[in-house]
């Protein structure tokens, strides 16, 4: 499924906030991705205070699907 673009996993980093996460996946939803694995960080990874890294897992249309995702992503991207 990776190779034809159909399984991609993206890392992103929010501010550890009420509403950080749902943010992530309302715009993945958005985008029609399947969540299909999703880990929540607040420890570790050189992360700054006050920061999450969320490495999230969905099931895409094709690989342009999952590059526009990307693209939506972009600004949270790790």
């Amino acid at each position: 499924m990776e190779t034809s673009g159909r399984f991609a996993k993206y890392k992103v980093h929010v501010p550890d906030q009420p509403g950080g996460l749902a943010k992530i996946l309302e715009l993945i939803a958005a985008q029609g991705a399947n969540v299909v694995q999703l880990d929540h960080h607040r420890e570790g990874f050189g992360l700054p205070f006050g920061w999450v890294e969320i490495e999230v897992s969905v099931e895409t249309r094709d690989q342009e699907h999952a590059s526009s995702l990307a693209a939506k992503l972009d600004k949270y991207l790790a």
